[in-house]
This record gives C-alpha cells, sequence and structure tokens, in this order.
C-alpha cells in the first residue's frame, strides 16, 4: 500500500475524484467509486471522512492509523451506498464512525485497538457488519444506536471495554430488528451482547464463553435467542423483557443459564442445558412462561418469587428431561398422589392434599419445590446430591418423614415450621450431614447403651423446624451418580510427547460402564475436538507448551452426561538443555562456524603445500 499524503475528505457526489483518493469507477451499482490501496495517517483530522453523498463506492485494502487521541480512522456522515472491505483501522479515537446513513457494509476488516469505540453505528438503517475483526478496543466494540435492522454477522469480537467499569462487547441501544449472528466472542469478562430498547431482534448460531453476561436483554421484547452455544459464562442469557423466546441453544457450564427477571410470557423450548453446580432456568416473578421439551443434565428450573403467580401461572411440561426423567410440575391442584414414577424434579404451586412416595431425585436445581402448598406429605423419598433438597415456600401443613436427604448444599430450604417426624419409634427422616451419636434408645434416648437406629439428638432442619428423631441409616439404597473420569500417560511432557487420555476408569451405576460414549476437548476451550465414541482412549500430541486444560465428557445409554477435566504440563522440546527452536539456530549457526573454519582450514593447507613444492622443486599431488 501506498502512504497517501493526508487524509481523505469527501463532501457531495462530486468530489469523488483522483485528487480525494479516488482511483477508479463512476458512482454506479456495477462500476463504484473506488477508494483503494492507501495508507493514512489520521494524525491530523478523520482518516477518511465522507459526507452527503448517494453515490455508490467502495474503500477497500486501507490502512489507517494514528489518530488517537482525537480522530476516526473513517467517518462517514449522512451517506448511502457503500462498502467497507478490508479495512484496517487501529490506534484511532474511533475506528470507524457511522451516523445518519442508509446501506452501508463493513466486511473483512480489521478495527482494534482505537482509543473508544471500534465500530459506532448511530441513526443509521440497513447497515451489515460482516466477518470482520473486532478487538481490543476501549469502550465498546460495537455500539449500535437508534439504528433499525443492524446485521452482525460472522465477526470475531473479543478484549474491548477495558475502559469501562462494566465492560460490554457489542452494544444494541434502541436497535429494533437488530440481527446477531454466527458471531464468536472471544472469553474474557465483559457482557457479550447487550440490547437495551431493542425490541424485535435475533440472536442466533453465536458462540459465547466466559463473559459475566453472554446476552442481556433489557426491555427489548419479542427477542429471539437461538441456536447458540453458551459456555463457561456468569449469566448465558438474562432476559428482562417480555415475550422472548429462548431455543435450540446449548448452556454449558454457566453459573446461570437462563435468568428471566420480572418480565414473562417468554418460550423456552429445545434447549439443552448442563452445569455442575450452576443454574439451569430460573423464573424470579416472572409469569406465564412456556417451558417445554428441554433437556436438563445436573441442573433444571429454580421458580422464585413474592407471589404465587410467579409459581402457577406456567406451562411447564413432561417433555422436559431432567437427567432422563420427566419434570412434573403441578399447580392449581386438588388431591394428588404421586407414587413412584421416574421423576426428574419435582415442582407443585398452589395445591392443597398434595402427596409424593417413593421416589428419587437427584443432581438437580432443587428436587422437590413446594410453593403455596398447604397439607402436603412427602414420604420414602431420596432426595440427592441437589442444590436444594427440599424447598418450601409459603405452605404449611407439611408431613415430610422416612424420606433420605443426602448431600444436597442446602438439604431443606424454609420458613414455616413443619413436621419432620412420626414420633418414636417411627422415627423422621435420614440427613446425610447428621453429626449426632446413636448410643442411646427411647423416646427421650436416654436408655443406654442401646442403639436404635436413631439420633441421640434432634436435627435442626434449616429454620423450618426440628426433627427429633433422624435416623441413622437412609430408609432407601442412596443412587450412586454416573462418574467421569480419566488418567493421562505420561502426566507431564513436551511437544513432541503422545500423551495416552484413557476413560476406562469411568462408571455408570445404572448400566454396563462399556457403554458409555466419551468425547474430549484437548484445551479447554468448550469446542469438542472429537465425536461420541465408545472408545475410551486417545492419543494426542500438544503442538503449543503450557498448560492445557482437557475436558472429558461422558454419557450413558439415558442421555445422562457427566464432566470432568485434567491439566497437562507441556513443556518445549530441550536439546542439550536448549529450547528447540533456540537450538536449531544455535546448531544452525555453529554448523555455518564449522563450515567457515574448515574452508579456510584447507585453504591454508593447501597453500603451505603449494610453498613447499616451491621450496623443494616438487609437484603437488594430483595436480598437473
Amino acid at each position: 500500500m501506498s502512504l497517501y499524503q493526508g487524509t481523505i475528505f469527501i463532501d457531495g457526489n462530486g468530489n469523488f475524484t483522483p485528487a480525494s483518493g479516488v482511483v477508479g469507477g463512476s458512482g454506479t451499482p456495477t462500476d463504484p467509486f473506488v477508494i483503494a490501496g492507501w495508507t493514512i495517517l489520521a494524525s491530523s483530522g478523520p482518516g477518511i471522512q465522507i459526507r452527503n453523498t448517494n453515490a455508490y463506492f467502495v474503500i477497500r485494502d486501507v490502512a489507517i492509523r494514528d489518530g488517537s487521541p482525537t480522530n476516526p480512522g473513517v467517518w462517514l456522515q449522512g451517506v448511502a451506498n457503500g462498502q467497507v472491505l478490508r479495512l484496517s483501522s487501529t490506534g484511532n479515537r474511533y475506528g470507524v464512525v457511522i451516523q445518519n446513513s442508509d446501506n452501508l457494509t463493513i466486511s473483512a476488516s480489521d478495527v482494534r485497538l482505537n482509543d473508544y469505540e471500534g465500530i459506532s453505528v448511530t441513526n443509521s438503517t440497513r447497515t451489515v457488519l460482516a466477518n470482520n475483526r473486532i478487538l481490543d478496543n476501549g469502550l465498546y466494540g460495537v455500539h449500535v444506536l437508534d439504528t433499525s435492522s443492524a446485521n452482525l454477522t460472522g465477526n470475531t469480537v473479543g478484549g474491548n471495554g477495558y475502559l469501562s467499569a462494566t465492560p460490554i462487547e457489542v452494544f444494541f441501544e434502541a436497535a429494533p430488528a437488530a440481527v446477531f449472528a454466527d458471531n464468536m466472542l472471544l472469553a474474557q469478562g465483559a457482557s457479550g451482547v447487550y440490547l437495551s430498547a431493542s425490541p424485535n431482534g435475533v440472536v442466533r448460531g453465536n458462540s459465547v464463553a466466559n463473559h459475566s453476561f453472554a446476552v442481556f436483554l433489557e426491555s427489548s421484547d419479542s427477542t429471539r435467542v437461538v441456536g447458540n452455544s453458551f459456555v463457561s459464562n456468569g449469566f448465558a442469557v438474562y432476559v428482562h423483557s417480555e415475550s422472548v423466546s429462548v431455543s435450540e441453544n446449548l448452556f454449558r457450564d454457566n453459573g446461570y443459564g437462563l435468568y428471566v427477571f420480572q418480565q414473562g410470557n417468554a418460550t423456552i423450548d429445545g434447549n439443552q442445558f448442563s452445569a455442575f453446580g450452576g443454574q439451569g432456568v430460573v423464573l424470579w416473578g416472572s409469569q406465564r412462561n412456556r417451558i417445554r421439551a428441554n433437556r436438563f443434565n445436573y441442573t433444571g428450573v429454580l421458580l422464585e418469587g413474592t407471589t404465587v403467580n410467579a409459581f402457577d401461572s406456567h406451562e411447564i411440561a413432561s417433555s422436559n428431561l431432567v437427567n432422563g426423567k420427566p419434570l412434573r410440575y403441578y399447580h392449581d391442584c386438588g388431591p394428588i398422589s404421586l407414587d413412584g414414577q421416574p421423576t426428574g424434579q419435582l415442582l407443585v404451586s398452589n395445591c392443597t392434599a398434595f402427596a409424593a412416595s417413593n421416589l428419587t431425585i437427584g443432581q438437580t436445581d432443587v428436587a422437590v419445590e413446594l410453593a403455596y402448598v398447604h397439607d402436603a406429605v412427602l414420604e420414602h423419598n431420596v432426595l440427592w446430591g441437589s442444590s436444594y433438597g427440599l424447598r418450601l415456600i409459603a405452605s404449611s401443613g407439611v408431613v415430610v418423614t422416612h424420606n433420605s436427604f443426602a448431600l444436597n448444599s442446602v438439604q431443606v430450604s424454609g420458613r414455616d415450621r413443619e413436621t419432620w417426624d412420626a414420633g418414636y419409634p417411627s422415627g423422621g427422616n435420614y440427613w446425610s450431614d447428621y453429626g449426632g451419636g446413636d448410643d442411646c434408645s427411647g423416646t427421650l434416648q436416654d436408655v443406654c447403651p442401646d442403639a436404635d437406629g436413631i439420633g441421640d439428638t434432634p436435627y435442626t432442619v434449616s429454620i423450618a423446624g426440628v426433627d427429633r428423631y433422624p435416623t441413622t441409616r437412609p430408609f432407601n439404597a442412596l443412587p450412586l451418580p454416573l462418574a467421569a473420569s480419566f488418567t493421562v500417560l505420561p502426566a507431564s511432557g513436551d511437544t513432541s510427547s503422545l500423551f495416552v487420555l484413557n476413560a476406562s476408569t469411568s462408571s455408570d451405576p445404572n448400566g454396563p460402564d462399556s457403554g458409555i460414549l466419551v468425547r474430549w476437548d484437548f484445551d479447554g476451550n468448550g469446542v469438542w475436538d472429537t465425536d461420541w465414541s465408545l472408545a475410551k482412549t486417545v492419543a494426542h500430541r500438544f503442538e503449543e507448551p503450557g498448560i492445557h486444560t482437557v475436558r472429558l465428557e461422558i454419557m450413558d445409554g439415558q442421555g445422562l452426561v457427566a464432566n470432568t477435566t485434567h491439566e497437562v504440563f507441556v513443556e518445549p522440546v530441550r536439546f542439550l538443555g536448549v529450547e528447540i527452536p533456540l537450538a536449531v539456530a544455535l546448531l544452525s549457526g555453529a554448523a555455518i562456524l564449522i563450515a567457515v573454519v574448515s574452508v579456510l582450514s584447507l585453504r591454508w593447507i593447501r597453500r603451505r603445500r603449494e610453498l613447499n613444492a616451491l621450496r623443494f622443486g616438487t609437484q603437488v599431488q594430483g595436480e598437473r
């Protein structure tokens, strides 16, 4: 590219001239004006400024830099019918500014390290940003304001917002009908895409990992979030908008998968949620949502709120599977008895005389939630391995006896004092965190020594009452979870080492271990490097030195999954204690030195022989 002397300023169609950096074209759709091949230093003004035009033009293969701290790289104001292709805009105040314009496309460009916004679009229509790299800009990567139908597709965005206390990668503000599709938001701590007062948008097919909020919808009603991948975010999708549709997305290892706050009428269907210690779907004070055909692994649905409508106004279908079993939701009901049916999660609201028995529910957000429920009975259930074993919300007259509560983060949450035992000697419930002994018997547990299988001291059930007679053995056999495990040999090595990863130590308590499917993510980036396979071992060579986080995911015949990770330390290859790239350089230098010394030595030896021949009158051998 040639260095352009000065900056380019075009005001009106008549100023598309060679003197303004135009190298060709006539301004028609088939023969647009072309500004190409320039390197522009923007220290004295905007690198390229075009305003008040509607002739067709293309800016391509142009590099603009050094506009900081006052000048943008490209400034398009009141223009239409323009394209910016393969632009490099770095070190400017803004990378690209678009104002009051129509039908503009920026594509295949590199916009980075600008002081404020990478690309700013204001009060414009039909703006397309496609296949750009928008990285490490000070405020927003992209800010779209008062603009309808903006389309951001196929961009790579990351590292933006480092000047902001609340950094945002892509910010749509009063931007209705925006499309944000097939973009990759690189891992970092900011909010990914934020839609504020931007209804009827589409967020589709994006990959977002390791952000505080992957997608934030504020007053952006009727937005569709479909077919995205959300991995290891704080909040994957946070919704404070009406009538949002969330479908066919992958949520994995997020703190919160989908969080709907106060607003309602959301449709949530066909998603996959998995998280270890995180929440799947949380509806806080939200009403009239439809949840169907989702798959939850080690997570589920959590209802929160302060009124009964936050619990009983939803449509939650049994087509939702929690750890391969139906999610059962009952609301506004009279006497119902649920006995022994496969249940992945049980949510009951605004019901009377509800009974649940002989259920085994575990490894979800909340095993059983009773909200505004009266005169219910829970007995002979196993509630285990969940964030909450049992949640009681504004309920009364609940009798909870002969159940096994095991390994829940919170065994019971509730404020009402319910009945937790059936007296002596029938007993109460089994609590895995009970710390008392069993040395005595009797109503007062004062006949000693005489163990009776009932704890000698009561168990305090949160603030919801006391189990006077906790049992020391479970009433039912506690289930064993699907367990992912693998070994790495060698435990460490270098970039020439072939590491063997072996998942044969994984176990399935509900089926043969040989039927476990496995897949691998060798660098922990959320993208699976292998397909599902019954083969438990795989060999892999790491090309880059460093600490690599290897993730294993396994799946049993019921569709349940489990994950685990290992860190593998990989050193660079060394030769004589020196890293291979440096060793190669040193060896190459040594080889050159040896060759030079050898040539000089041979020349010296040859000269000595010639001098001796002259001195003694003999002929040098081999010469004629």
